[in-house]
């Protein structure tokens, strides 16, 4: 979509070919230690840990060996909907070892369906926002957009703000952060600052970013940005950004951009966002 302000990761391969499935599973204990979580979970004994094993073994196993790019693309998105802590962990461990980045996309988007605090910790660390890629950091700030997670604020902000982070994962970051925890003040400090970034791209991202904080303040920025701001793309993102709010009373305001406004993106944005605040977005 014309209006869209952060792009999709590519469905690309990586250089390097998916590694090759050992023959044999070396049977390690659940890819997350529960002692490094402060909800630490149950220790599973007897039947229950035979099953979660097996479970566990099986989901890897098929996502090894399936060479079909449709099977797996598809058998990771029913592991998202299915869960469980298996389902999870099979998952975890899968998104540490693959090097496709399309499959590890995929795996990121079921983790954030499964979500908890053990997933968060995952998607905020050095295999995923805090990796070296920096398509995998975009991967890990979109799924955590899903997962909404307050847990996440800190590792978001702290990407965000970092001077040597590509501007594509600031501006999955800021979505991701706004959507987290929109009431925080680092946060609401973090994307007015970015909403007046010299940087027209950089300067949208957050402008789209505002709108999930929905306050009175946001709104008045986004305005005067929908308004004021030269950049085609900026103004595009305001309009994106008053659909975030969900707050009625702008759709005069976007019923009048429709009408005024010269670029088409913009005015696309605008009828996207009326949908939105009106509750027909698909």
């Amino acid at each position: 979509a014309l209006c869209a302000v952060f792009g999709a990761v590519g469905a690309g391969v990586r250089a390097e070919e998916p590694p090759v499935p050992p023959a044999v599973d070396p049977a390690a204990p659940p890819a997350v230690d529960p002692a490094a979580d402060p909800e630490s979970e149950a220790v599973l004994e007897g039947e229950a840990l035979k099953a979660y094993e097996k479970e566990r073994k099986e989901q890897l196993q098929v996502l090894r060996k399936e060479k079909n790019r449709e099977l797996v693309v598809n058998h990771l998105a029913v592991l998202g909907t299915r869960g469980g802590r298996a389902v999870r962990d099979a998952l975890l461990t899968f998104a540490r070892e693959i090097k496709n980045q399309e499959y590890l996309d995929h795996a990121f988007r079921a983790l954030a369906k499964i979500g908890g605090p053990v997933v968060v910790d995952f998607l905020i660390g050095k295999h995923a926002l805090r990796a070296d890629d920096f398509m995998t950091q975009q991967s890990a700030a979109t799924a955590l957009e899903t997962v909404k997670h307050p847990r996440a604020t800190a590792a978001l902000l702290d990407v965000m703000t970092d001077k040597r982070t590509k501007i594509e994962v600031v501006g999955a970051c800021a979505k991701a952060v706004a959507r987290s925890a929109p009431t925080d003040e680092r946060v609401v400090e973090t994307i007015f600052e970015y909403a007046k970034h010299h940087k027209d791209t950089i300067r949208s991202y957050s402008l789209e970013a505002l709108g999930w904080l929905a306050s009175d303040a946001a709104v008045e920025r986004l305005k005067e940005a929908l308004k004021n701001d030269k950049n085609t793309r900026a103004r595009g993102a305001a309009a994106t950004g008053m659909g975030h709010t969900k707050r009625a009373e702008l759709i005069p305001l976007l019923q009048e951009t429709i009408r005024t406004e010269t670029a088409l993106p913009v005015k696309e944005c605008a009828s996207k966002a009326i949908q939105e605040i009106e509750g027909k977005s698909p």
